[in-house]
């Protein structure tokens, strides 16, 4: 923290410091005033030979004025030059008292700006906390700070979660992570923190920022949960279905062993109930409806809602094809009972309701989209043949829709064009077989196709 460099610019001031440190300061002092002493020594006798070698008849008096005049310019130079020395060391005192000084002020201000903190915030070294800040303490249920000193980290974190928080504590790169806290009373907060290093009180430590994302997962989730869930029923919905019917089929595949069959259902007689009873009937309908088909199926099969009064089942891990038969004829037996309807006051109030069903077994060659549309075509096979009852996929299923839907767009093209497309009209006498006589005439539209 910044405590830390004011603490290094204190030490740099005169008389900070321990007292070993000011004994090496001043041994180191007399060893240099030793030096100058023999270094100015040897130069005043450097000096007094080669002024004898050089001007030999200077008399006693002479010799002396001349050395104090050198001695004085250079007692002069050596003055100034200390007074500028000195003027150069007082100078870096006075801007490092002002370096502490702003440093010290910026420390309290931190330490201001991080108690005040809305952020959670905790420094900890091997593990055990060193300090919280007020958000940190409220966040985390404490009675004060106090109390969280010394404690370790990993108490406050979730079992299942310590081994993932120990490996990002190691790396330490800066980036966000999430885990879940547990609180001294008992509840459990998922936080997103991120971890950097500092120095706390002179020693290295970590300082974590964390804040509370409980709400915002619970929201994410509400939000996954609505894209892929039907908000009526809670089913899973079409997206959800063919997501894991996806997944089912490259099971299949790899694997070879398991059979997926999917389970196409339209309740007969839905639309009487809407009309009759009203729409909030019908919805408790579908809400009942979804209810026997979760009951009726195994605990791993998918049920699905895909609209209006559609549901769709994923049976995998089958055996063999009877098994999506014994689950149909259970389905269809789980139908059989009457459905309470009655609102609320009104418990008496029931209807009965059955389901056609078509049965589409998957095969190596299937997607999702063949799978899903050969169990539409078989539940519609199913309704063709009368209430609740159920078929089977057969390709010559598909064939007949095809050629019925060929059949239809190709008639669509004839009405709009008649001439261009094979209408034709033709015309027919009506001839009383009695006496021979044309008593009329019929006019056909025959359509050459």
């Amino acid at each position: 923290m910044s405590a830390d460099l004011a603490q290094s610019a204190r030490d740099a001031l005169p008389g900070a410091g321990s007292r070993p440190a000011r004994r090496s300061l001043d041994g180191a002092h007399w060893i240099l005033t030793a030096k100058a002493f023999a270094s100015a020594a040897v130069g005043m006798f450097a000096y007094e030979a080669a002024k004898t070698a050089v001007l030999p008849e200077l008399s006693l008096w002479e010799s002396h004025a001349i050395t104090i005049g050198v001695g004085a310019v250079t007692a002069a130079v050596v003055a100034h030059l200390a007074l500028v020395r000195q003027g150069a060391v007082e100078r870096r005192l006075a801007d490092t008292r002002a370096r502490a000084a702003a440093l010290v002020e910026s420390e309290a201000r931190y330490r201001q700006l991080v108690e005040a903190s809305p952020e959670a915030i905790a420094v900890h070294r091997a593990g055990r906390l060193l300090y919280v800040n007020a958000a940190g303490v409220a966040l985390l249920g404490a009675a004060d700070a106090a109390t969280l000193a010394g404690r370790g980290t990993l108490d406050f974190v979730h079992p299942d979660d310590r081994a993932h928080l120990a490996l990002r504590q190691r790396e330490l790169d800066g980036r966000p992570t999430q885990y879940r806290l547990l609180r001294p009373d008992g509840g459990v907060l998922a936080v997103e923190a991120v971890s950097v290093r500092m120095t706390y009180e002179g020693v290295p430590a970590v300082q974590t920022v964390f804040r509370d994302v409980s709400e915002r997962r619970r929201l994410e989730a509400e939000l996954v949960r609505q894209a892929f869930h039907d908000g009526l029923t809670g089913l899973a919905n079409r997206a959800l279905l063919r997501d894991r019917v996806a997944h089912a089929l490259a099971r299949g595949h790899r694997t070879g062993a398991a059979r997926v069959a999917v389970l196409f259902l339209d309740l007969d007689d839905f639309k009487a109930v809407n009309d009759g009873l009203g729409h909030d009937a019908g919805d408790r309908l579908l809400v009942a409806v979804a209810e026997r088909l979760r009951r009726a199926t195994r605990g791993y099969d998918t049920v699905a809602r895909l609209g209006g009064d559609e549901f769709a089942v994923l049976l995998e891990e089958l055996h063999d094809p009877d098994e999506a038969l014994t689950i149909v004829a259970r389905i269809t037996a789980a139908l059989a009972r009457p459905f309470p309807v009655g609102a609320e006051g009104d418990a008496g109030r029931e209807v009965a309701v059955s389901a056609s069903i078509g049965v589409a077994h998957a095969t190596a060659e299937d997607d999702v989209e063949t799978l899903l549309r050969n169990a539409d075509v078989a539940m519609y096979a199913a309704k063709g043949g009368g209430k609740a009852r159920h078929a089977v996929f057969e390709p010559a299923m598909y064939a007949a829709v095809r050629s019925r839907l060929e059949l239809e767009a190709d008639l669509r093209l004839a009405v709009a064009d008649p001439a261009a497309h094979g209408f034709h009209l033709a015309y027919q006498p009506v001839v009383d077989l009695a006496t021979g006589a044309v008593r009329g005439v019929e006019a056909l539209l025959r359509w050459q196709h």
